[in-house]
């Protein structure tokens, strides 16, 4: 797992099965696929993001909080919110993160 640096120094890690479908100049469209057990590490991010469950279920960090989601739920988090997602089910969570650039 590869580990990269943001601008403001805050580090992230390359999340496997995660690619990007669509990208603009305002805006990005990622699938993002967690196994299950799996958890990114909390991080900060410089852009507005909403994510769609498509499949699976899971729980989002965000700002100390935690919410479980699970198909067909949405969350907007706000730029520089921490964040982070677990895949607490049995099967693989599918996201679709739009990132407002």
């Amino acid at each position: 797992m590869k580990t990269f640096y943001r601008e403001d120094e805050s580090m992230i890690k390359e999340v496997p099965n995660a690619g990007k479908l669509a990208e603009g100049t305002d805006y990005q469209i990622i699938r993002l696929i967690l196994k299950p057990g799996e958890a990114q590490v909390l991080h900060r991010n410089q852009r507005r993001v909403i994510f769609y469950v498509i499949n699976g279920k899971g729980v989002l960090q965000v700002d100390g909080r935690n919410f479980q989601l699970g198909m067909g739920d949405g969350a907007e988090v706000m730029t520089y919110e921490q964040r982070a997602w677990k895949n607490i089910g049995e099967e693989d969570l599918e996201l679709l993160v739009f990132k407002f650039l």
